[in-house]
């Protein structure tokens, strides 16, 4: 009644790609960390903060897209290899989407707010 499905490529013949996939995906995360704070430096001088936030979603939208690519690459992967313990490499890798969500406290803490702005972002 079941079906295995059975890898696409073994271990043994292409471990190679294996790790590049794997080390191409964790370094766009980091890429991600490193670019965002370059692309904000540039943005937390301005005075206005409508202007800032219009570039925090610019910003945010390259965090996404660099970490729906090393998502993507790690589908692959496990569509590549079928090893369960892939599944856990993706799941850690989630956890990235999870640090860079673009949330009221992310936005204040990225944009380094006074309370005043703090304030307007919360709603009060």
């Amino acid at each position: 009644m079941t079906k295995v499905v059975a890898p696409v490529m073994s271990m043994e013949d292409e471990s190679i790609i294996l790790y590049v996939l794997i080390g191409a995906a964790f370094m766009d995360a980091s890429i991600v960390a490193v670019l965002s704070r370059i692309l904000l430096a540039k943005s937390i001088a301005k005075a206005s903060l409508g202007e800032r936030m219009d570039d925090y979603v610019k910003v945010s939208l390259v965090r996404a897209a660099i970490l729906l690519s090393g998502s993507l690459m790690l589908t692959l992967t496990i569509y590549l290899f079928n090893w369960e313990w892939l599944l856990m490499v993706y799941c850690i890798y989630l956890l990235f989407f999870l640090l860079f969500w673009p949330s009221r406290h992310r936005l204040c803490a990225d944009l380094k707010l006074k309370p005043s702005e703090r304030d307007v972002i919360h709603g009060l």
